[in-house]
């Protein structure tokens, strides 16, 4: 899908107001530092009209300050990718970034059907495998006594 195009008038914090006062036109546009880039981005009335002290700070722009854009800068815009894209529920989907190891997997299945052969934990193979597996230690005297917890 194309990006949307562009809004002409960025979030009010930045006090931008497009040229034209047609209200169905109107939309919302972000200014990204990317956009505002001086080296990638020739000088153009908006970036005219921001003070930075470098390029990568935040644009200081005084309240008091009103920037227009032009038609033509819209056009330049679109050309530039939309720092955010509308997507609908249905474009999202469920990526597993780092799936169970199948090994892993099948070691913690055996583990747990010795541990619990049927619908409630065995506290005689717990203790076992909990020694087995070095949670606790292997010569504990017959005083030592553990609690089974969920």
């Amino acid at each position: 899908l194309p990006p949307p195009p562009p809004r002409p008038y960025p979030p009010p914090f930045l006090n931008l107001h497009h040229h034209h006062h047609h209200h169905r036109h109107r939309q919302a546009f972000f200014v990204s530092n990317s956009i505002i880039d001086k080296e990638h981005h020739p000088p153009n009335p908006i970036t005219n009209n921001f003070t930075t002290r470098n390029r990568r700070q935040r644009c200081k722009v005084p309240s008091s300050s009103r920037l227009y854009t032009t038609s033509k800068t819209s056009n330049t815009m679109s050309e530039t990718p939309a720092p955010l894209t509308l997507i609908t529920p249905d474009k999202v989907s469920l990526e597993i970034k780092d799936p169970v190891d199948p090994t892993a997997l099948t070691q913690v299945q055996s583990i747990l059907s010795e541990i619990r052969p049927q619908s409630t934990i065995v506290p005689s193979a717990l203790l076992s495998v909990a020694k087995r597996l070095g949670d606790i230690p292997e010569n504990t005297t017959t005083n030592t006594t553990y609690t089974v917890t969920k």
